[in-house]
């Protein structure tokens, strides 16, 4: 006699692996690519990461987000992970695309197994881990080497998630989960909304009939957390590095309102995408714009609260989307308005919902065959997104042709052309930027 867990066990097994190769063959040309944008300060030119020394990567300043720390974001992790890169590899950039790539793949992998945990139905694991894999917001986090953080923290923070979620069949389940977390924050600052995330599954009663961990388990991760916020290195520090845009909490809210309005826009239609957002600060709540974006988010999260009983995993989704993208919110002051890695992790809960309507909304066949080629069309617009990163050249080319009036794309153009000796061409971007 078969038994069907264990086969489900073998099909949803396969499937996280198929997702990963899949994810590195379609990646695999960014290991031609070079160093661009941040890549140069935080790993070509970062002397701190040519030693292995871990303990200093703990306790040093250069463990910070730049060599001087001037950024005060505390990710000893991702700096622990170019230098064991700068070890293995020296300074050739293919050796740190390639670990992105890998982790990359990972993360699919997880991303599916995580969507099978919360629904039970491979189906929608497997729409929703292609959909999170070739999503063109995602080439900007694999192709971008100084973008490691992202990757690495999402990928301890989902493993966290599951390990969670196995709590009542291996209790040193709940320690493993425990250790990444840690492991998550030391990766980037952005994990602390894990424990929200947890709070928002079990409240929902996801696990399709499993046994769920107690709400009163999420307690240590929660105290994690604080701990976290409170010390100089985390998110708490990142609020010294500038006031509120606009210079009050009210504008900065327009600001979210509008940016949270952006990132629901591209996640769901990925075209015209920028390596570069310069979104203007609003200077009212009852601008056009600041109206509409709010009406947008507020019919989102409605959606999500309407359909919570009948639609836990859609609601679930929408939640995770909201939740992960609050450490970027600006309301504790952050020095980058908007940025498409930034959508890294939250995008793993709109591929849910993504991949549940689908299932729901369409017969089974076709929501997969629906859900695949959504992908091979995300992976194609990948393609291009990601021959934008190969160099700085054809990075900041790209920004001055999609956005002519953002100050840097022209500077950095410029700077670039003079780096290689095409001064003519460097001076009209220099003076295009004054």
């Amino acid at each position: 006699m078969i038994n069907r867990r264990t086969d489900t066990t073998h099909c949803i097994g396969f499937l996280g692996v198929l997702v990963a190769l899949l994810t590195a063959i379609g990646y695999a040309g960014l290991a031609r690519h070079g160093f661009v944008f941040d890549d140069h300060t935080l790993i070509a030119q970062n002397e701190f990461i040519r030693q292995l020394n871990v303990g200093a990567f703990f306790t040093a300043r250069h463990s910070y987000a730049d060599p001087e720390g001037q950024f005060g974001s505390y990710r000893p992790l991702r700096t622990l992970s170019f230098a064991v890169d700068y070890q293995l590899w020296g300074l050739d950039a293919a050796g740190f695309h390639l670990t992105n790539i890998a982790l990359h793949a990972l993360n699919a992998a997880l991303v599916c197994l995580l969507a099978h945990r919360l629904t039970g139905r491979p189906r929608v694991a497997a729409i929703a881990a292609l959909v999170f894999t070739f999503h063109p917001v995602q080439a900007e986090a694999v192709a971008r080497a100084s973008c490691r953080g992202e990757l690495l923290y999402s990928f301890f923070a989902l493993l966290a998630f599951g390990l969670f979620w196995r709590t009542h069949v291996l209790r040193s389940s709940y320690i493993l989960s425990l250790l990444c977390f840690c492991a998550a924050l030391f990766s980037k600052e952005f994990a602390v909304m894990l424990p929200v995330l947890l709070a928002a599954a079990i409240g929902l009663g996801l696990g399709q009939g499993q046994k769920r961990p107690a709400l009163k388990l999420i307690l240590p991760f929660c105290l994690i957390a604080a701990v976290f916020l409170l010390v100089p290195f985390g998110l708490a520090s990142a609020a010294g590095q500038r006031g509120y845009w606009g210079g009050s909490l009210a504008r900065t809210l327009c600001l979210a309102a509008t940016v949270f309005a952006r990132y629901v826009t591209i996640s769901c239609f990925p075209f015209g995408l920028q390596a570069v957002y310069m979104p203007r600060t609003p200077e009212s709540v009852l601008e056009p714009g600041v109206l509409a974006s709010a009406a947008l988010v507020a019919v989102a999260l409605a959606l999500a609260f309407t359909a919570r009983q009948r639609a836990p995993v859609f609601a679930f989704g929408v939640a995770w989307f909201f939740i992960a993208l609050l450490p970027v919110s600006n309301l504790i002051p952050f020095p980058q308005k908007m940025a498409e890695h930034f959508l890294y992790l939250p995008l793993v809960g709109f591929c849910l919902a993504l991949a549940w309507g689908l299932n729901e909304l369409a017969r089974p066949r076709a929501a997969l065959w629906c859900g695949v080629g959504l992908a091979a069309v995300f992976c194609a617009n990948v393609g291009d997104r990601g021959f934008i990163w190969q160099s700085d050249l054809r990075l900041w080319r790209s920004v001055v042709q999609r956005a002519p009036h953002v100050v840097v794309g022209h500077l950095n153009l410029g700077a670039t052309h003079a780096r290689q000796d095409r001064h003519a061409r460097a001076i009209p971007e220099f003076r295009q930027a004054v």
